[in-house]
């Protein structure tokens, strides 16, 4: 009877696998750790991140609230003051007011008339008021002009508010009124000699212009806004320009000017405008009072890169050396961004305008350190540019710079801990790992060596047989359930041996066949695809891969912004032609005319196709010359075709001709293209036959 003395051995064989369970379970403990740890980092990152970016973010908008306030408060006066010296000039019934006014004693004017200087200027009163009269207001005989007493007049009922806005208002430099161009007369408070203050400051202004010589092209701009539709309701803050920045005549610091203008009673022309000369240091004060973390600032920035707010230990940061500007005949000394020596730094904000309302960058100074600049829109305005002498759109940004070691020190922090402990742990399981694993290994390993000779010898045959060796024969030497599995696996081998041979055979037979099956298919695939793609009457790519090729050409011109052309071709009178001579002759004629189209499309990316019925179409990867260079060779090769045609005007077959020609973009749609296309063959087909029209894109 059979006794079997494998079943001890596969117990015995049993422990190493809940060992090796044990190692594996170990293994994977740690592995998931690892992966907890470097999760948790990364989640911490996240939170941390997104905390500070919040904190620079609320930072910021409430530095801009603060600012905002702060201006709204300024213009809020400014624009009562508009709307009162509007409401004088828009209200007949309020033109007289003025001139009975002149006998009081409080609110009259009272002109002191200075022939050495040949200006005049109001004296002064309790009211703290002045009014400058420049000398070209003035007649020959040192008086005010007729047309410039008028004005006086008329503002003259604005003096009280202008005083109690002056002198209960916010903290503000000059408010004052100036008139239209043709009598720029200045209604100020405080009271001061602006005249001679100007005589000192801006030699030769009494001679030009008021707002020519201090203002140039102001004037111009805002009556150009008239044209504008609709503009006339939208009197108020959309209409407030801002001045550069430069330093007060009066020598009360760097300031900024805020002009509300002011319209005839038609609205048709400007008559002067409202103004608050605001000193900036009030602005600059709230800005660079605010600290973003231990070492942060922040300072403003306009669109064009001039910062304002900055010391030069903030300049040095940012990689800036200071120059000097001149604005409206002043010359500042400021700093700008674009000129950083950091070019990362330069590089981005040279894009301010197209950023968002909030945006934060990561630049490295000089010294290697890496910083976190955040950019927030405080506002958009009109600003007056004396180069240019006109008024533009530009934006306020409140800006503001923290190391980003700071930003992430306790992120750091987080980090080590997270890992210290984790590191700990991993070292703990290792250890144990090891341990048991040594264990497994001897006791493996000796058993092994001991009662695996038969089990060894079988791997020999096996791996032989996975070589495709079939003359392998395993020897016999264990008397057991091994012993017995090798003689089986030796009659085995035996029947796989002539099996294979068969199979071999059977295996080249199969793959002749297969080869010579695909080549078929292959063939008659390609035959499909191209009788697919190509017209059945005129042998030429039809509708499918047209629609096909302008789909790709588009989106690869689209990605490299390069020009495409489209040209919309038809033939004339052909419905004629085909009642004339028969549909039999018209297939011939259209077989004929994408014949000729054919060949002008001498550039392996041109595209010729039939579009349906008499009409072709073509795609060329030019520009709009080019294409209609091309086009105009199509009308020639079928006009030289010369078939005949007598129902047409030509008595021969002529085309018209559409061309449309575009730089990809997405605000533009192929089906645009192709319907700009068709509208310019209509053009052609309206203005008389036979010729190239281009679209108007």
């Amino acid at each position: 009877m059979y006794r079997s003395k494998f079943t001890p051995k596969i117990i015995l064989l049993s422990i190493v696998p809940i060992i090796l369970f044990s190692i594996f379970s170990a293994c994977l403990i740690s592995f998931r750790i690892t992966e907890l740890s470097d999760n948790t980092s990364k989640v911490s990152e996240k939170i941390l991140t997104h905390a500070y970016t919040q904190l620079l973010e609320d930072k910021s908008r409430d530095i801009a609230e603060k600012v905002s306030l702060k201006i709204g408060a300024v213009l809020g006066e400014l624009n009562i003051l508009r709307a009162a010296a509007q409401q004088l000039i828009d209200k007949k019934a309020l033109h007289s007011v003025g001139t009975q006014l002149q006998s009081n004693p409080f609110i009259g004017n009272n002109f002191i008339y200075n022939p050495e200087k040949n200006w005049s200027n109001l004296a002064k009163t309790e009211m703290n008021i002045s009014m400058s009269v420049w000398g070209y207001l003035h007649d020959k005989d040192g008086s005010i002009n007729k047309e410039t007493r008028a004005f006086i007049s008329l503002m003259t009922p604005i003096k009280v508010l202008m005083q109690i806005i002056g002198e209960h208002g916010t903290d503000k430099g000059w408010l004052y009124l100036t008139g239209p161009k043709a009598t720029p007369v200045m209604i100020g408070t405080p009271w001061e000699q602006m005249p001679e203050i100007f005589d000192r400051k801006y030699p030769g202004h009494n001679e030009r212009n008021w707002w020519d010589f201090f203002f140039p092209g102001m004037i111009e701009t805002w009556n150009s806004w008239l044209w504008i539709p609709g503009f006339s309701q939208r009197e108020g803050p959309e209409q407030i320009t801002l001045t550069p920045l430069y330093e007060d005549a009066g020598g009360t610091g760097l300031m900024v000017t805020f002009f509300s203008p002011l319209w005839n009673a038609n609205r048709t022309e400007n008559f002067g405008a409202a103004a608050v000369d605001y000193n900036w240091e009030n602005i600059l004060k709230i800005v660079t009072e605010e600290k973003i973390g231990k070492t942060g600032f922040t300072f403003l920035l306009r669109s064009d890169g001039n910062i304002l707010g900055l010391t030069e230990t903030m300049a040095e940061q940012l990689g800036l050396s200071q120059s000097v500007v001149s604005e409206s005949g002043v010359k500042i000394a400021n700093y700008n961004i674009h000129s950083s020596e950091i070019s990362t730094l330069s590089n981005a904000c040279r894009k301010l305008s197209g950023l968002d309302d909030f945006t934060i960058l990561r630049f490295t100074d000089s010294r290697s350190k890496d910083f976190l600049l955040s950019f927030k829109r405080l506002m958009t305005y009109n600003l007056w540019n004396a180069k240019e002498k006109g008024i533009f759109q530009d934006s306020l940004y409140v800006a503001a710079i923290v190391p980003e070691k700071e930003v992430f020190e306790a992120q750091h922090k987080i980090h080590n801990e997270i890992h210290t402990v984790c590191s700990e742990t991993l070292f703990f399981l290792i250890l144990s790992s090891v341990f048991f694993t040594l264990i497994s290994v001897v006791l493996a390993g000796w058993y092994a060596v001991q009662h695996t000779k038969q089990i060894r010898k079988m791997s020999y045959g096996v791996t032989q047989l996975g070589k495709k060796n079939y003359d392998v024969s395993i020897e016999v030497i264990s008397r057991d359930e091994l012993g017995y599995l090798a003689k089986s696996f030796n009659e085995m081998i035996e029947e796989i041996r002539n099996a294979y041979n068969r199979l071999d055979d059977y295996r080249h037979d199969l793959e002749n066949k297969v080869k010579e099956r695909t080549l078929h298919l292959e063939r008659a695939n390609q035959k499909l695809q191209e009788l697919n793609q190509l017209d059945g009457l005129t042998k030429i790519h039809n509708r499918r891969y047209f629609d096909m090729k302008l789909e790709k050409i588009w989106r690869e011109y689209l990605r490299l912004s390069h020009p495409i052309s489209v040209i919309m071709v038809d033939i004339d009178y052909f419905k004629k032609y085909n009642d004339h001579y028969g549909h039999q002759a018209g297939d011939v004629c259209l077989c004929a005319v994408a014949t000729a189209l054919k060949k002008q499309a001498k550039r392996t990316s041109d595209v010729i196709a039939r579009y349906g019925g008499e009409e072709f179409v073509a795609i060329g990867c030019v520009d709009k010359d080019g294409a209609c260079e091309l086009a105009e060779n199509m009308r020639l090769a079928v006009e030289r075709l010369s078939i005949v045609h007598r129902p047409s005007e030509k008595k021969i077959v002529s085309i018209s001709l559409g061309v449309v020609s575009v730089v990809p973009s997405k605000n533009i749609t192929k089906e645009d293209l192709l319907k700009k296309a068709d509208m310019a063959l209509y053009k052609s087909k309206a203005s008389g036959r036979d010729m190239v029209s281009i679209s108007d894109t």
